[in-house]
């Protein structure tokens, strides 16, 4: 198994904040990877930070990601991986929440230590304060990974 754990200190430091123009908010980050069998991985993973996802927050937003996988190794060159994210974030100076979930799976096509190709597809659901920015859709992603 596998055991990632990381804490520290934001500082966050702007006119719009009320409380003296500065903040200061904890980030962590813990991640776990066991391997069931030879061929299953299972992993759990949240992450405390702050993240800015939107050109008109000066500020930022306070998000929370959570994440279990599991993967199976199909053969020493096919990999397939069915996940379940869900991140929830919240504006740093105004109260206004939204939550994604994302499900997903992906094939990766490559030996370990040499370049990789990834088929993934997502199916994405986030809903907002103001339910009118609600949406889902799906995305479908492919990559090329590696040392070339």
């Amino acid at each position: 198994g596998k055991l990632i754990a990381e804490a520290g200190i934001i500082v966050l430091s702007s006119d719009n904040l009320s409380q003296g123009a500065r903040q200061s908010r904890p980030y962590l980050r813990g991640e776990a990877k066991w391997k069931a069998t030879a061929e299953l991985e299972f992993a759990a993973a949240y992450k405390h930070d702050i993240a800015i996802g939107d050109i008109d927050d000066a500020l930022a937003e306070v998000v929370d990601g959570y994440k279990i996988s599991v993967s199976r190794q199909l053969n020493p060159w096919a990999k397939v991986t069915l996940a379940y994210d869900r991140s929830e974030s919240e504006y740093v100076y105004y109260a206004y929440d939204r939550t994604t979930r994302n499900i997903s799976v992906k094939l990766t096509l490559g030996d370990e230590k040499k370049p990789k190709f990834e088929l993934g597809y997502a199916h994405v659901k986030q809903t907002e304060a103001n339910p009118g920015n609600n949406y889902k859709g799906s995305e479908v992603t492919a990559r090329v990974s590696g040392s070339f």
